[in-house]
């Protein structure tokens, strides 16, 4: 990324937020919860897919697809979440619940009060987003763009993020795995390198997935049904694409 795009980059995130902030609680209770019991389900999916379990999941699966974008996109997510801590403990601003009162916040899922500014779940959307479209064309990227920014409103519908949580969250996403491609790109491995790579993914991918069924406390009941057995085919995928790669490289 040159100085100019990036200045430019900057200029259009500070516009953006300085249009944000006056209409900050506004625009959030115009896109809070505003559909039926079907788009509810609909943003509290969205949401809980964006979560940053998932978009490891996401990032480890199409692993084999997006040569040599792995590692710089990992150290991209743990580069934002860190700066995502770093914001919410240095603003710490209070989620909706608390700064308008349950009366006014309609909140679908766990209930959050405080750490609001930025929003995780937006900044780790907008990695996957920036991963996905690498190298697209733009009309294949447009679709990746509305989705990711679908679910990154989502965290405004179900009630835990202003709509500035939201703009700066993924502009962190964005920005920071923009800068990780630009300086750690790592170059397409090929044949036992290649074979290699993709068997510690799908290793990977089996311990995070194991961690979220028996260990993650933040589970949205709700979404038991579609996400339980979303998890364990991908469990199962990564078994499968971990044994095939390894009886490959370990008979050799």
């Amino acid at each position: 990324m040159n100085i100019a795009k990036s200045f430019l980059y900057f200029i259009l995130f500070a516009a953006g937020l300085f249009a944000l902030l006056p209409l900050n609680q506004q625009l959030f209770l115009q896109i809070n919860c505003f559909g039926n019991a079907a788009t509810d389900y609909l943003f509290l999916l969205l949401t809980a897919l964006a979560d940053g379990f998932f978009i490891v999941l996401f990032i480890l699966l199409l692993h084999p697809l997006r040569r040599g974008l792995l590692l710089p996109t990992l150290y991209a997510l743990a580069a934002a979440a860190i700066l995502v801590q770093i914001g919410k403990s240095w603003f710490s601003l209070p989620r909706p619940p608390l700064m308008l009162g349950m009366d006014q916040t309609c909140v679908l899922g766990h209930v959050f009060s405080t750490r609001s500014f930025p929003s995780g779940h937006s900044a780790s959307v907008f990695v996957f987003v920036r991963y996905i479209t690498d190298k697209l064309p733009a009309r294949y990227s447009i679709p990746f763009f509305a989705l990711g920014v679908t679910a990154a409103v989502s965290r405004a519908y179900v009630g835990v993020h202003f709509p500035v949580d939201i703009w700066t969250g993924a502009w962190i996403g964005y920005w920071t795995t923009d800068l990780m491609y630009r300086f750690f790109r790592h170059s397409s491995a090929t044949g036992a390198d290649f074979e290699r790579g993709i068997f510690i993914s799908s290793v990977t991918g089996i311990l995070v997935t194991a961690t979220y069924l028996l260990a993650y406390d933040e589970q949205i009941k709700e979404l038991i049904i579609p996400l339980i057995p979303l998890s364990i085919f991908l469990l199962a995928l990564f078994v499968w694409r971990s044994y095939a790669y390894g009886k490959r490289l370990f008979n050799k």
